[in-house]
């Protein structure tokens, strides 16, 4: 299926958000997806970018307060957004296995985002993990291997080969980005048929 619109999915976090931009042509190739993410690991940002779509960066640590790492998260992914002429953007929703303070802070963090992407004039849809998992696996309550198994039959790609824990992050949020993107791209073309 060849479609023309630039469309995005987004796995938004505070540890290893990462981005899937579909920049136009066949959705069967992995070639016209681009991924960026931003992790902590050296070694995983290294391997990453050793794949000619997927750019690994390092978070930075130079920030004053949460809002400001907010901030910072958020610019990265709306500079790429703009970057690309991006118009749709799907978000994944909140998972409510989080509690405490990490669950305000995830929620606080994808805030930001959300309204700069509102401000930034882009299409906003968010979808329910549920969702997501139900399209790409077949089951709503896949887990992270099944994720990556379903990568793999989509894509050809093995991102982890070399790594022992495929299901770890950045790999499984470079996925799930990727299937939010698919599903955004399924989407859009059924609503135009």
């Amino acid at each position: 299926m060849v479609i023309r619109n630039k469309i995005a999915g987004i796995d938004y976090s505070l540890t290893s958000p990462s981005l899937c931009i579909f920049t136009g042509g066949n959705i069967d190739d992995f070639n016209n997806f681009e991924f960026f993410n931003l992790n902590s690991s050296k070694s995983d940002i290294q391997h990453l970018n050793t794949f000619n779509n997927i750019q690994a960066h390092l978070h930075s640590d130079n920030y004053f307060d949460f809002i400001e790492r907010y901030d910072i998260i958020s610019d990265f992914f709306i500079d790429k957004l703009n970057l690309f002429k991006v118009k749709d953007v799907v978000i994944e929703g909140y998972s409510f296995g989080s509690s405490g303070s990490r669950l305000f802070q995830l929620v606080e963090n994808t805030a930001v985002l959300k309204y700069k992407i509102r401000k930034g004039g882009f299409n906003l849809s968010i979808v329910p993990p549920t969702t997501v998992k139900k399209f790409f696996t077949g089951s709503g309550r896949a887990g992270k291997e099944l994720m990556y198994e379903s990568f793999l039959d989509n894509t050809g790609v093995d991102i982890a080969k070399t790594i022992k824990k495929r299901s770890n992050s950045p790999y499984s949020d470079i996925v799930d980005s990727y299937a939010i993107c698919l599903y955004n791209l399924k989407q859009k073309n059924e609503k135009k048929n």
